[in-house]
């Protein structure tokens, strides 16, 4: 019972990320206790922990009186995520050549793009992007750069899902970490800056072109 209860709140919080991801739950939206709360045949209070925890992750804000919604992020709010997403991916690559690379996060790499070459759901292909490039980050064994690049998760699955809309990006996509693997076995850092710097910025273009059609 107590394991069910501890999971309640998760299995909420997860289920309110992919509708916020996928467009379900559109910024500014208000999210409505009650609702959850029937769909779950729950009372209110794990719900109310779902949503302190997307509070915490930066993807819902509080508003007294009013309840809770999908944050809101401006264009510049996005661009400085991507900045923010690079500047911790290239520091990372320029980390490889000072140790050697952790073989538990070359797997974990390994198995990521396997998976991602299979997965049908844009969601889905959304987090698992995220996963790859998360276990990029752990080669360097920073515990620093690991937990800021973490704080970046939500929002950047929020903005990374709609770059997936795009014609034949998801085929790109694989693509272009099949050759960013590569290169990291090969051990040539330099040129995994270049792709990966080229791969960032046409991701950072999509969503221009996009938030530029909305604005």
């Amino acid at each position: 019972m107590l394991l069910q209860t501890q999971q309640l709140p998760n299995e909420i919080f997860h289920y309110m990320v992919n509708q916020i991801i996928n467009g379900e739950l559109p910024q500014g939206s208000r999210i409505r206790e009650s609702d959850y709360a029937e769909k779950f045949s729950v009372s209110r209070s794990p719900v109310r922990e779902a949503l302190y925890r997307l509070e915490q992750e930066g993807i819902a804000v509080k508003v007294p009186r009013k309840g809770s919604f999908v944050k809101e992020f401006s264009a510049q709010d996005v661009y400085d995520i991507f900045e923010i997403r690079n500047n911790i991916e290239q520091m990372a690559i320029r980390r490889l050549n000072q140790g050697d690379i952790s073989d538990y996060s070359f797997n974990s790499l390994q198995e990521e793009l396997k998976q991602m070459k299979t997965v049908k759901n844009q969601v889905d292909y959304t987090l698992m992007n995220f996963n790859f490039h998360y276990h990029m980050i752990c080669l360097t064994n920073s515990d620093v750069l690991k937990e800021f690049y973490l704080k970046l998760k939500y929002p950047l699955l929020m903005f990374q899902n709609l770059n997936f809309t795009f014609e034949n990006r998801i085929h790109l996509s694989i693509t272009e970490h099949k050759k960013m693997l590569d290169l990291i076995q090969q051990a040539k850092f330099e040129e995994l800056q270049d792709i990966l710097l080229t791969h960032n910025n046409r991701v950072l273009t999509n969503l221009k072109e996009y938030l530029k059609k909305q604005s």
